[in-house]
């Protein structure tokens, strides 16, 4: 591999959020949910959630608040791209 090597990266808006919906409509408000049990927050959230008052850093408590479906989905997802990777880490902890 030389110095004429490129990179390419594909930005996709809310990729977490679309990778646990995969199976699910994609118009409903959804927040991610992850962090410790005594703390958990939002990590991720669509359009939709963003509109009914839902960002990234809010509290599980203050994301309920604003009626949207919540999810403790990381591990889900994890599930979901060890499909394609057998390298992805299953413990939130470690990254």
């Amino acid at each position: 591999m030389g110095m004429s090597q490129c990179l390419r990266c594909i930005y996709v808006l809310d990729f977490s959020v679309q990778a646990v919906l995969l199976d699910e409509s994609k118009e409903q408000p959804c927040a991610l949910l992850d962090g410790p049990e005594s703390l958990v927050k939002v990590v991720a959230c669509n359009e939709a959630a963003r509109s009914a008052g839902v960002s990234i850093g809010m509290t599980k408590l203050q994301a309920e608040v604003c009626g949207v479906h919540l999810r403790n989905a990381l591990q889900k997802m994890r599930l979901r791209l060890r499909r394609y990777c057998s390298i992805v880490p299953m413990d939130s902890r470690r990254g």
